[in-house]
């Protein structure tokens, strides 16, 4: 079958505002994890990157113009529902006869509603490729969908919910990404967060799927299933990548990459001896590394390492079962500085409970320990989070009317609307929406404005990107100014909550934008 896996556009002004500089365009490894499976099964596929593209919704409506597609599979995230929205009601009403097909978190939790509003004929819930292979062959084939396991679909007009698919247990059966299907030029680093060695490129991979643990705020403790590939399955892709596409630095984008001690060694020690010549990040878990590790990542390459620290309250880390304490978090920082290896620590403002003084004691937890880049987040209750079923449970999430409210509320769940005129999906009780706003900007600005962080941010300056230096700058401790830039486009209008809201597209939210295969992962954004 002729199929074309769609990415969404990028519309980050919108949710986060001139924010959006630091967020960098990486390929779409599930959508090419999926598309690396379908080829294999023998059917023709093609990718849009509207994201790495510029492409908006109308001008990917524009190409499919003139066009034939058997399946249409779309990667769906809260951010971009809404574009997603109205990209399918435009294939659905154009292209009666193509399946559309929505995938990841998103559109898992709202299968029901793009499904009765005839927005798709399908949703895969979870893990994408062995769903989207047994969905398109039943589609082929011409057999039931009552039949494949992992979706939703439409039964005389109900959404009907069919028992969970299979995931893939051996993560080396998987072939790698189709990246030959995307422009990997396209593909850029955030030079002035990261920055990469002359002539090199910055790109992304993934060693693991699944996390143990289960914090409430996240949308990837859905699947505790944890496993990692074979050390030479994940040494042989990142050699491919330094060799054929011409890495210099690689991030893997693993919601959580240091949880098999002996694995990570022995991918170390792989990587040492085959000669590698590339530096990489990753992200892990305060509980999770030692000095033995930590000494072996630095002797093959590994620059940063990102903890979600989150929050510097005990109490607030017991309720939201991050499994850490400050105790833990001070240690493992240390040792990840003493190895040599830049720690990166990402913070959560506002969680529920959360009092003024939690938020200063955060804020001087980041200042007092020896981090390269802080990153501070709004917490916000992403769909698929057990925190999110517990408030729409409780009641405590606007009341959407009518379609096209809960359409538009989708452009609020973003981590960085202090940059915005968008208001927060939720507000912790005693705070108003401007004192939370407030909060993350002092953050920031508390953070970055020492002396010794500015002298790091200098020496990661390069000359051609003065341009979203000073955007990103003028952004955050000079904000107006970036209304001042060529090109920009507007945000949106104020949204309150008591107004009909209206309609928007949305981009793609992170991370990492860049999701394993239609199935969950951690929403942070830069």
């Amino acid at each position: 079958m002729k199929v074309l896996l769609v990415n969404p556009s990028d519309t980050m002004f919108e949710i986060m505002g001139g924010a959006r500089v630091f967020v960098h365009k990486t390929e779409p490894l599930g959508l090419l994890y999926i598309a690396a499976v379908l080829e294999r099964e023998g059917h023709e596929v093609s990718v849009i990157d509207a994201w790495a593209h510029d492409l908006s919704r109308q001008d990917v409506e524009r190409r499919l113009v003139g066009t034939s597609y058997d399946v249409i599979g779309i990667n769906t995230l809260t951010s971009s529902g809404a574009w997603v929205w109205e990209l399918s009601g435009f294939i659905k009403r154009h292209h009666p006869h193509t399946k559309v097909v929505l995938g990841n978190i998103h559109a898992s939790v709202y299968a029901g509603f793009y499904l009765e509003h005839g927005r798709c004929d399908a949703v895969v819930h979870g893990e994408g490729e062995l769903i989207m292979r047994d969905l398109v062959a039943a589609w082929e084939a011409g057999t039931p969908l009552a039949d494949v396991r992992g979706i939703s679909w439409l039964d005389g007009g109900v959404a009907r919910k069919n028992a969970p698919g299979s995931v893939v247990q051996d993560l080396d059966w998987l072939p790698l990404p189709a990246r030959h299907l995307v422009d990997m030029a396209s593909y850029s680093s955030r030079d002035f967060v990261t920055r990469t060695r002359d002539g090199g490129r910055y790109r992304v991979m993934l060693a693991t799927r699944g996390c143990p643990f289960a914090c409430t705020f996240c949308v990837v403790n859905a699947d505790r299933n944890y496993r990692m590939r074979s050390a030479r399955s994940i040494v042989d892709e990142l050699q491919l990548l330094v060799e054929e596409y011409q890495a210099s630095f690689v991030e893997f984008l693993d919601p959580l990459f240091t949880v098999n001690k002996k694995r990570i060694i022995e991918v170390c020690q792989l990587i040492i001896e085959r000669g590698i010549q590339v530096e990489w990040q990753c992200e892990g878990h305060v509980n999770t590394v030692n000095a033995e590790v930590l000494g072996w990542m630095k002797r093959a390459g590994c620059r940063n390492m990102a903890f979600g620290i989150e929050t510097a309250s005990p109490e607030l880390l017991k309720a939201v079962r991050k499994g850490s304490s400050p105790d833990r978090v001070h240690k493992a920082i240390q040792a990840t500085h003493a190895a040599g290896i830049n720690p990166h620590g990402l913070f959560i403002l506002g969680l529920p409970g959360e009092r003024p003084e939690d938020t200063r004691a955060t804020i001087a937890l980041a200042r007092s320990l020896p981090l390269d880049f802080a990153q501070f987040a709004i917490f916000v209750p992403y769909p698929g989070s057990d925190l999110y079923d517990d408030f729409v449970r409780e009641g405590r999430l606007d009341n959407e009317a009518t379609p096209e409210e809960k359409v538009a509320n989708w452009r609020r769940f973003s981590a960085y609307l202090s940059f915005t005129d968008l208001e927060p999906m939720y507000v912790p009780e005693g705070w108003t929406i401007e004192s939370l706003k407030s909060a993350q900007r002092r953050a920031i600005r508390s953070f970055y404005l020492r002396p010794r962080q500015i002298l790091r941010e200098i020496r990661k300056f390069r000359p051609r990107n003065w341009r979203k230096y000073v955007e990103g700058v003028s952004t955050v401790f000079l904000p107006g100014l970036e209304r001042l830039w060529p090109g920009r486009r507007p945000t949106a209008s104020p949204v309150t909550r008591a107004d009909a809201l209206q309609p928007a597209a949305c981009a793609p939210e992170v991370p990492a934008p860049a999701e394993p295969a239609f199935e969950t992962q951690a929403q942070r954004v830069v």
